[in-house]
This record gives structure tokens, sequence and C-alpha cells, in this order.
């Protein structure tokens, strides 16, 4: 869904629906807040993201996924994408370029902001996984 973010950029890509992620909001923070409360109190996931020009929101509950771009007329895209699957493949996408989303900021930062915001980001990233294995049964109702 994500790719490696550059110079504030980062590609989102579901099935066939691409749109731009700007350092404009910090993705890598709200991605991962949004995660944690989704999957705690049974809740959409919900992303904003700003392509300088155009503004996208991403809906993910269930086995549905949605993207809506807001231009005229809106643009809607539904995915047969479970929101389990879907953060699962966001958390790897965050572990396969921990460096990178680490140093995600408006500004430049520090070697050490950099470490110290690995350190909490893999820390998060390992508590939304640990929620993932407990909320698997979407059917069984004490999984929620």
């Amino acid at each position: 869904m994500f790719s490696r973010p550059i110079r504030g950029w980062s590609d989102v890509t579901i099935e066939n629906f691409k749109c731009d992620g700007s350092y404009l909001t910090d993705i890598p923070h709200d991605v991962l807040c949004s995660a944690k409360s989704a999957l705690e109190n049974d809740i959409p996931f919900v992303l904003y993201l700003d392509e300088e020009g155009n503004e996208v929101f991403i809906f993910s509950y269930y086995e549905r996924t949605y993207a809506i771009r807001q231009i005229e007329p809106p643009e809607l895209h539904v995915f047969e994408i479970d929101f389990r699957k879907l953060l699962a493949e966001i958390m790897q996408d965050f572990t396969d370029y921990i460096y990178d989303w680490s140093a995600w900021s408006e500004y430049e930062l520090t070697d050490d902001e950099i470490d110290e915001n690995k350190v909490k980001m893999e820390a998060q990233i390992a508590e939304i996984r640990e929620l993932l294995i407990q909320k698997r049964n979407p059917y069984d109702k004490n999984s929620f």
C-alpha cells in the first residue's frame, strides 16, 4: 500500500487506485493512531492524505475498504479488502522502510530524533500486530 517515502512523499496504492501522501500530514503517526484506535474500539480505520491539490480519505472496516478523492465530482473506490488485512499490509510497509518512516517530518531531523522515532514506531507496530492477532476472527463476538 505505502511505498518507501522519498523527500516527504509516498505513493499509496490499493489495487488499481493510486494517490500520493505528502509531508503536509504526519502519515506514520496518523496511521498508527487510527489503526490502534480501530482495533481497540471496534471502529473503522480512517486516514486523511493531502495530495497538495486534492484530498484523499481512506476508510476501512470489516470486509470493505473505501477511498474517496475530493475532486469534482468526487471519486469513490470500493475494495473487497478486510481492514485487518489492510492494516497488516501497512504495518509490513512501515517495517520494510522503518528508517525512512522514522525520518518522516516536515523539517530535517537529527539522527537521535530519527532513532527515537524508530523505537517508538517499532513499539507501536508490535502493539498493532498483537491486536491484529487478537482480532483475527470477525465473526467471533469475543474477538472484539
